[in-house]
């Protein structure tokens, strides 16, 4: 999947975008227990921006391992492009691998980020996203689980 360039994507994130009335998460057929929400984004008029979000919550119970993906990306007429992506990953243990480790994409560029994102609960996760993204949800998701 292309990747916009990393001052265009700060451009689409600048401008403040809401997520009105959210589906609720569904399974997303991948994994067992593997849960998404999509919806797309409109501007502070109530304008389609080109722009949708995608959350996936992967719970991985046997590697007692759970991933949080959260991404923004634009439609265009042939392709999706990326925008922006976190990924936070919980493990029982600490994540020795560099491309396991939570992470965060704004636009092509990727970023490395602290070991404690690995424990981070759900609502410190959503609140970061919403916050890099300048996305205000209406009314917020629940965690998947509940």
């Amino acid at each position: 999947m292309p990747d916009i360039s990393e001052p265009e994507a700060r451009i689409l994130l600048s401008q403040p975008l809401r997520c009105e009335d959210a589906p609720d998460w569904k399974n997303a057929g991948v994994q067992v227990g593997t849960s998404v929400l999509r919806s797309g984004l409109v501007d502070p008029m109530g304008v389609a921006t080109g722009l949708y979000l995608e959350l996936l919550y992967i719970p991985r119970p046997r590697a007692l391992l759970v991933s949080y993906r959260f991404s923004v990306f634009r439609r265009n007429r042939c392709d999706v492009e990326r925008v922006y992506q976190l990924t936070v990953n919980q493990s029982a243990s600490p994540i020795k691998d560099k491309h396991r480790q939570s992470h965060e994409h704004l636009g092509a560029s990727r970023h490395t980020r602290k070991a404690s994102w690995q424990n981070w609960s759900y609502d410190e996760v959503f609140a970061y996203f919403c916050a890099r993204t300048n996305i205000t949800f209406n009314p917020v998701p629940a965690h998947p689980e509940r």
